[in-house]
């Protein structure tokens, strides 16, 4: 292989290996630094049980259209893919919800992904983010939402990132 060749490639694949962001935490125990809750749905960031990995998750009481809300200031999201989270439907399970992106303080609610819970059980939910349709605009927030008119049974939600 030609010199210039090789360094040519060796530099395109540096590129695309700093293009791809490093997985962020928004929520582990605790929220993230830069993040915060502006819910309006009835909340607990210190649920100690069920926990899916550590000693707490995020309880969700969820009234009819509330959603736990979690803002941050504009990031860009170019570098990430999905949008990963677990979910437990408390005893019941079946909890009709939305995953929402926010953008310049709107929800883009035309792009919601619904998830609906297990009972009794954790299940690993990846959202793809162009499924969210933000388009390579920065996002202030995520909304996990009832996606009904009806209050829904306490559903728990842990181990939020962005990858």
């Amino acid at each position: 292989m030609r010199p210039l060749l090789a360094i040519t490639l060796a530099a395109a694949v540096l590129a695309a290996a700093t293009a791809a962001q490093a997985a962020q935490t928004v929520y582990d125990d605790a929220l993230a630094p830069g993040w915060s809750s502006w819910s309006w749905a009835k909340v607990s960031l210190a649920n100690a049980a069920p926990a899916h990995s550590g000693g707490a998750s995020i309880a969700v009481d969820a009234a009819p259209w509330s959603a736990l809300y979690l803002s941050h200031a504009p990031m860009d999201l170019s570098g990430f893919k999905t949008l990963t989270f677990w979910v437990h439907g408390g005893a019941k399970g079946g909890q009709s919800l939305s995953v929402v992106a926010v953008v310049g303080g709107k929800a883009l609610t035309d792009h919601f992904v619904r998830v609906v819970p297990h009972a009794g059980t954790w299940t690993e939910v990846s959202v793809p983010i162009a499924k969210l349709g933000v388009g390579g605009k920065a996002i202030d927030g995520l909304w996990i939402q009832n996606g009904s008119g009806e209050a829904l049974e306490t559903f728990y939600v842990d181990d939020i990132s962005l990858q």
